[in-house]
């Protein structure tokens, strides 16, 4: 909408993210909002995707692509670490073109992954084309 000089892009997979949503509250201002977030392993996955997508915008900007590979890896070491979560169980219903993509981003993961052992662990634990 060039009159507004807002855009918008679409999200490869958003049905994917919206599959098993999680209530949760934000808090705004005074405000506690109700809110609806994606499950944790989704996220986990459509944010190594996203990180990966051969799109010409993530192309174009590698800070992005590597914010997403961030927050992948920081969500992945937060709930192996504190939740007891297996990175290998949560890919059965993923989509076969995120796990493809996920994959590429392996070695990048690993590298972000040095500082937290047991996430490391279960990457490396993780089938063949999990991460």
């Amino acid at each position: 909408m060039p009159e507004l000089q807002w855009h918008a892009q679409t999200v490869p997979h958003f049905d994917y993210l919206l599959r098993d949503l999680r209530p949760a509250c934000v808090l705004a201002g005074g405000h506690c909002v109700p809110v609806n977030l994606p499950a944790p392993e989704c996220l986990i996955w459509q944010k190594l995707y996203a990180s990966a997508s051969a799109s010409a915008s993530r192309q174009r900007d590698l800070a992005k692509a590597e914010k997403d590979l961030l927050q992948a890896a920081t969500l992945i070491a937060i709930l192996v670490e504190g939740d007891d979560f297996h990175l290998a169980g949560s890919r059965a219903e993923v989509p076969g073109d995120v796990l493809k993509a996920a994959q590429t981003r392996g070695p990048a993961l690993r590298r972000l992954l040095n500082a937290h052992p047991q996430a490391l662990d279960e990457v490396e634990q993780a089938p063949a084309g999990a991460a």
